[in-house]
């Protein structure tokens, strides 16, 4: 996973730390700054479920998750685990003033592809990400398997990834968190 969010819970993982990530699916011109908010309030089950598998010392120690929040986040169909998908952004980076919004940047990050455009430095400008291009081969692999996390997350589920420190989880971890899920959903 090329993911900084993901990166923060492996490291917290890798030092022992129960960790998960969460990530919400932003799609520019359809999502807002203010469904952050309901996002969070689609995370509270599992975080609560979570620390309730802590305190009965029943959490897997050998994984940490990776949960993904849909678009229509109040809305959504459920909790599925799903295994990591394979598809690859390939990112660079645009210069933004200082004094943009914070909604209109976050929203221009994700919008412009296959640019060219010259991101050097110079005084009073910071960066914003900006998708170049993305590998649809591997999406159309990913595509063909049942349980992938971003074809999931299209679908409007909010998908439970767990993950070990360089791959997807074991099978038992993975089986762990499908009952941890179907619980959420029967919540």
């Amino acid at each position: 996973v090329y993911s900084g969010t993901v990166a923060g819970a492996r490291e917290a993982f890798f030092y022992g730390i129960p960790s998960m990530s969460v990530s919400y699916r932003w799609v520019p011109e359809t999502s807002s700054i203010s469904d952050f908010e309901a996002a969070a309030q689609v995370c509270l089950p599992v975080i609560n479920g979570l620390l309730t598998e802590l305190k009965n010392g029943t959490y897997p120690k050998e994984s940490f998750l990776n949960v993904e929040i849909p678009t229509d986040s109040l809305n959504h169909k459920g909790y599925k685990v799903a295994k990591q998908g394979k598809k690859m952004i390939k990112v660079g980076w645009i210069s933004t003033t200082p004094n943009s919004s914070v909604e209109k940047t976050y929203v221009a990050a994700d919008v412009e592809e296959n640019s060219g455009e010259d991101s050097s430095s110079s005084d009073g400008l910071w960066f914003k990400r900006k998708i170049l291009s993305q590998e649809d081969d591997k999406e159309k692999q990913d595509e063909d398997c049942e349980d992938i996390d971003h074809k999931f997350l299209k679908e409007g589920y909010v998908t439970i990834t767990p993950l070990c420190g360089l791959s997807n989880a074991s099978k038992e971890d993975r089986s762990f968190f499908g009952n941890f899920a179907h619980n959420l959903s029967s919540l």
